[in-house]
């Protein structure tokens, strides 16, 4: 059972919701994915009084995921190309049902392929995605 979905747009999705028969979607069961961890950035400094303080200034939650080779052949790699550089990214999580999307966005950079045993035949992508709910 598929336990992701990822889909990628041009546009802004209106709704959510996640849909079974989306157009630019795929999905899959990674090798590994982590709980989504938070990520901080803060400000701090201290006062002429010698008084400290500082500030969350964002916080974002990254995961980690894993597509395996056993997943990938020439269209599927085209596909997740297609989605490293799409201005528009989407995860959706099933659990007992499907989730809604979520906006997740990319490093960027370099396309994170490897390759198993350094086999050209054995490509295994990377992506660590990361998300914001509002505060």
């Amino acid at each position: 059972m598929p336990e992701i979905a990822l889909l990628y747009s041009d546009t802004i999705l209106t709704s959510l919701t996640f849909d079974d028969e989306a157009e630019d979607q795929e999905l899959f069961t990674p090798l590994k994915w982590t709980d989504p961890v938070i990520n901080t950035a803060e400000d701090s400094g201290t006062l002429l009084n010698g008084r400290k303080w500082n500030h969350v200034l964002w916080k974002h939650y990254e995961l980690d995921i894993v597509i395996s080779a056993d997943e990938i052949d020439a269209t599927m790699l085209a596909f997740l190309q297609a989605f490293w550089t799409a201005p528009f990214k989407y995860l959706s999580i099933y659990g007992s049902s499907w989730g809604d999307y979520i906006q997740v966005m990319t490093a960027g950079g370099k396309f994170p392929v490897g390759y198993v045993e350094d086999l050209k035949d054995l490509p295994e992508v990377s992506f660590t995605l990361s998300y914001t709910n509002p505060v």
